[in-house]
């Protein structure tokens, strides 16, 4: 039997339809389900409160005896039947797996049923739709907010305009005073913890939304990064020379690149191993990164070769001088502390951005420059 989301065909197995529900994990639906029903036991706690209110009513003459015992068998049994199709696979074929508007018209409509068969207590049993709209309002998007609740409440509106006949709310006696005012404070309070139960949930919210941007940021930090040395990737100082060729299309202001090779890398790294290859790439950053400006950037252009952007560099002479600190203190670096008997300097080119150059040009006249130092014996900056 093929699975619920795919057809057989002569060909193998179609892809589900656009309209099928995706599949989720079973830990995932099971989440789902929990926290969907998550307000039920409110939601029977609130039925429980208002047939202790109503016995209230009972017990001062307003209402029979059958009524209380009714509505709170009734609100039970309906938390039973949402707890069962939450706890379904039905929702997930919905757009709101929480089924709000269902779950608000269905209590909505309890009261509504109740209210015409004691319509002397209607204005408190109308109070409770209160409840049932901040609940839904709590799950609801603006949208859903305005036109779902908005169509409820002229339901609502029209059952008691046309049926209603007779609603009230008793205040004949002291004693019918005390529980309908009893009744308005309780619905408040309930109110109230609704309102605070949002705000907790706002405040989740933002707290995973800070989680999530500290989390993208630092992803989008490691995607820009070299592994080994920390410093910025091919990608990530390419683009930042792009970035500064355009702002140079801009104002004017010129701007110089250095590429740098490490000597006689592959010696070091067939001599004495890749660990002590890594850590030559890492202390050269290091030195690097303490000789260029602070404005400058340092980036890994490809295996043992590094790109230094000199932003607001117009001069070939600065640009060299620069290039130079950068040579002269990889020279001073101890490396014997890495390996006895080490020594490791590097070759530099040099070249200062024109308005005719295309990123790539400027960085072939870089590299020709460094080439011209390899050839020329390394361990020295050439310009182009």
């Amino acid at each position: 039997m093929p699975p619920s989301n795919a057809a057989e065909t002569g060909a193998g197995v179609l892809p589900a339809p656009p309209h099928a529900p995706p599949s989720l994990p079973a830990e995932a639906l099971q989440t789902r389900r929990r926290e969907r029903k998550k307000m039920l036991p409110f939601v029977a706690a609130s039925y429980a409160i208002d047939t202790a209110l109503l016995c209230a009513y009972f017990a001062v003459g307003v209402i029979p005896w059958q009524m209380p015992p009714a509505y709170l068998a009734s609100g039970l049994m309906l938390c039973a039947a949402l707890h069962l199709v939450l706890d379904s696979g039905l929702p997930e074929r919905t757009r709101d797996h929480h089924l709000v508007i269902e779950q608000m018209v269905a209590n909505a409509a309890l009261a509504m049923a109740f209210l015409l068969w004691t319509p002397q207590v209607g204005v408190p049993l109308m109070m409770g739709c209160f409840i049932i709209f901040a609940f839904g309002a709590l799950r609801m998007k603006f949208r859903s907010v305005v036109f779902g609740s908005t169509a409820l409440a002229l339901a609502m509106g029209l059952v008691v305009a046309f049926f209603g006949e007779g609603v009230g709310l008793p205040m004949a006696t002291p004693a019918q005073r005390i529980v309908s005012g009893l009744w308005f404070a309780v619905v408040l309070s309930r109110l109230a913890f609704l309102g605070q139960h949002g705000a907790h949930l706002r405040a989740l919210l933002n707290e995973q939304r800070a989680r999530l941007a500290g989390a993208l940021a630092e992803v989008e930090r490691l995607a820009s990064r070299d592994d080994l040395t920390a410093v910025m990737n091919r990608r990530a100082i390419m683009a930042t020379v792009g970035e500064e060729r355009d702002r140079m299309r801009r104002t004017g202001a010129a701007f110089a690149v250095a590429l740098f090779d490490i000597d006689f890398f592959k010696r070091v790294n067939d001599e004495r191993g890749h660990l002590v290859g890594d850590e030559v790439l890492r202390r050269f950053c290091a030195a690097a990164g303490e000789a260029i400006r602070g404005t400058d950037r340092l980036g890994r252009f490809g295996g043992e070769e590094f790109l230094v952007l000199m932003p607001a560099t117009d001069k070939a002479d600065a640009a060299h001088a620069a290039a130079e600190r950068v040579r002269d203190a990889v020279a001073k670096v101890d490396w014997d502390r890495i390996d006895a008997g080490l020594e490791v300097t590097v070759s530099a080119g040099v070249a200062v951005a024109t308005a005719e150059d295309t990123v790539e040009a400027l960085l072939g006249r870089a590299d020709m420059a460094l080439y011209a130092a390899k050839h020329e014996g390394r361990n020295r900056v050439r310009s182009a």
